[in-house]
């Protein structure tokens, strides 16, 4: 199976040394349908970079969805498989969400992305937010 880009936005790694960074990225799956066992990164993680923790937040549910998050080296990194409807149950439930534990914390030594891992069945209509909390390690980006 594929691994998608098609929502990985360019991320500014300038001047962030130290400073705890939040990103997040909207992925509409209607734009993009993915298949059961399809893999889509969503966040770009620098060099460098620490992250404390990863999440996710479920805005449009889909039965029999999961999702797991992790990185190009586990998939299942932060986050293991989350049932879709287990976060939001219906249209009418208010959003729901997961985020990793501190056991699940890792360093980066080289460029890597936050990975979406589909499983369950296609996605092919749920919104949802990826979240990563990191921070970047002072002299680890030096050439």
């Amino acid at each position: 199976m594929a691994n998608s880009t098609t929502f990985l936005p360019v991320a500014a790694y300038n001047h962030i040394e130290g400073k705890t960074i939040v990103a997040s990225n909207t992925i509409d799956f209607s734009k993009e349908p993915t298949a059961s066992g399809g893999t889509v990164d969503v966040l770009r993680i620098p060099k460098g970079a620490f992250v404390k923790r990863a999440g996710l937040v479920v805005h449009t549910t889909e039965a029999t969805v999961t999702i797991a998050v992790g990185d190009s080296a586990k998939g299942t990194q932060f986050l293991a498989a989350q049932t879709l409807t287990a976060l939001k149950a219906n249209a009418a439930a208010a959003d729901g969400g997961a985020m990793s534990v501190d056991a699940a914390q890792k360093f980066y030594g080289a460029e890597n992305a936050l990975r979406l891992t589909i499983g369950g069945a296609q996605v092919n209509t749920a919104i949802v937010t990826a979240f990563v909390e990191y921070f970047i390690v002072p002299k680890s980006r030096a050439v």
